[in-house]
């Protein structure tokens, strides 16, 4: 017997969820100036971006594969999520411990208020071996929220058996945890991480 039926999406604490979606892969250009290993550098984003029910106009960006919301943080070795410990309001796209032997780029793309920012990796390798090299980017949205994962070249290294992906709010009490040192990432898959309604803005 065969039966069609649709699981639920998952969703975590706060109502965030996630989705497979077509590969859309864009090319940025304007290159952060980030050192090789264990780096953070704080960029500011072309419009306020809402995270867990929190506004934020500045992005900490680190070498390892994560995107922060509270500070500089360049901690190298992934862990479970969500976990109270920093880095807390977190994007993780790919944590794990990375080195920039390529480069970090951006990319600001549309006009206000349907503006995306692009964060990507090119041709960065891990620090305990640099014979593979990987690239992967993420994409948040200005008018919903959203965020996308895209992975488009993680040879066996990249496959994500040693990173943690998925999101983090800022007290480390809730999260959604995509991954954790599993080998689930392969060339040319997408995800996106979708707010609830409610927590697109913040509540006044």
């Amino acid at each position: 017997m065969t039966l069609d039926f649709t699981l639920p999406k998952r969703r975590d604490a706060f109502g965030y969820g996630c989705t497979s979606i077509p590969f859309n892969w864009v090319e940025a250009r304007t290159r952060l100036n980030l050192c090789c290993d264990d780096d953070t550098i704080a960029v500011d984003l072309p419009f306020p971006f809402y995270f867990y029910g929190q506004e934020y106009e500045t992005a900490f960006v680190c070498t390892n594969g994560f995107i922060g919301f509270q500070g500089y943080d360049y901690r190298c070795f992934n862990d479970l999520i969500p976990r109270p410990e920093p880095p807390n309001a977190a994007i993780y796209a790919f944590w794990d411990d990375l080195y920039n032997s390529g480069s970090i780029r951006t990319e600001t793309l549309g006009t206000a208020p349907d503006r995306i920012w692009v964060l990507e990796y090119k041709d960065v390798t891990f620090l305990y071996s640099d014979s593979e090299r990987i690239t992967f980017e993420v994409k948040l949205y200005e008018r919903n929220g959203d965020m996308e994962f895209l992975y488009k070249s993680m040879p066996a290294s990249g496959s994500g058996k040693s990173a943690t992906i998925g999101l983090e709010d800022e007290s480390g009490s809730i999260g959604f945890l995509h991954s954790f040192n599993q080998p689930v990432i392969r060339d040319g898959m997408a995800i996106r991480f979708e707010p609830p309604p409610s927590g697109r803005w913040r509540a006044s």
